[in-house]
C-alpha cells in the first residue's frame, strides 16, 4: 500500500505507512530513501536531507536514474535549508547519472549555490551551462526561466574580473630591464661619436653627431627624445 501511494504522487500517505513500517522492522536503504523522497515532497527538509546523507553511500549500486531521484531530493533539502556547500557536490553527482534534459535544473541550482556564495565565475559558468541546455531541451516550457538566467547573467557577468585591453598587455610583456634603460639618464659625455642619415634631407649632408655631443654637456638624458630620433630613422655609422 506504501509503494502504491508512492507511485501516484500520495507522499503523505505514503510517509506515514512507511515511518510505521520503519519503527517496526528497520526497512532496507531504498525504502528508507523513499521515505526520504517523501519528507522533500512534504516540505520536511531537514528530516529528508538528515536520512538521505546516511543512505547515499549504500545507494552506490542503484540504476543510475534512481540514484538521480535521491542525490536531487537531498540537494533540493540542503538548498532549501540554506545549507549551499553542502547541497554543490550532490547535485554535481545528479548531473553524472540522470538524464540530459534533467541536468539543467541541476546546473540551475548550482548557478544559486556558487552566486549566494559569491563565487561569481563558477555561478557564471552553470547558469550558462544551465541556458544552453533549457534552449536545446526545454525552450517552450521554460521561457520565463530562461528569461530570468539572462538576465542574471547580466548582473553577475559585473561581478567577473574586466579582460585586460590590447595596450595593457602590451605593456605587461614588456621587459622591465627593457624599461628601465629607456628610462634612465646617460650622461652627455657617454654619447657615442656617430652621424644621422636623415631622409628628409634630399642632398647627401651628413650631420655629425659631435656637435650635438658638445651643445648637451652637462645635461641630463631627459632632453633627449629617443623616440624622435628613431622616429626620424636614424642610420647609426
Amino acid at each position: 500500500m506504501a509503494l502504491e501511494y508512492f507511485q501516484t504522487g500520495k507522499y503523505h500517505e505514503c510517509m506515514l505507512l512507511l515511518e510505521k513500517l520503519d519503527k517496526q522492522y528497520r526497512l532496507n536503504p531504498r525504502f528508507r530513501a523513499y521515505l526520504g523522497v517523501c519528507y522533500y515532497y512534504e516540505w520536511d527538509y531537514e528530516k529528508a536531507y538528515k536520512l538521505l546523507d546516511a543512505l547515499i553511500s549504500e545507494l552506490r549500486n542503484f540504476a543510475p536514474h534512481e540514484r538521480s531521484v535521491y542525490y536531487w531530493a537531498c540537494a533540493e533539502s540542503h538548498f532549501n535549508m540554506k545549507q549551499f556547500a553542502a547541497a554543490i557536490p550532490l547535485y554535481g553527482d545528479m548531473l553524472k547519472v540522470c538524464h540530459e534534459n534533467e541536468k539543467p535544473d541541476a546546473l540551475y541550482r548550482l548557478g544559486f549555490c556558487h552566486m549566494f556564495q559569491k563565487a561569481w565565475q563558477p555561478a557564471y559558468d552553470c547558469f550558462n551551462g544551465a541556458l544552453a541546455l533549457y534552449r536545446k531541451y526545454r525552450q517552450e516550457d521554460q521561457k520565463p526561466r530562461i528569461a530570468q538566467i539572462e538576465n542574471m547573467m547580466v548582473g553577475i557577468k559585473e561581478h567577473l574580473p574586466k579582460p585586460k585591453s590590447m595596450a595593457d598587455n602590451t605593456r605587461a610583456a614588456l621587459s622591465p630591464q627593457i624599461l628601465t634603460v629607456q628610462k634612465a639618464p646617460i650622461p652627455a659625455m657617454a654619447i657615442p661619436r656617430f652621424s644621422i642619415k636623415m631622409d628628409s634631407i634630399k642632398t647627401k649632408s651628413v650631420v655629425k653627431f659631435s656637435a650635438v655631443r658638445d651643445t648637451l654637456k652637462g645635461k641630463e638624458t631627459k632632453d633627449i627624445n629617443l623616440d624622435n630620433l628613431f622616429k626620424s630613422r636614424v642610420e647609426v655609422k
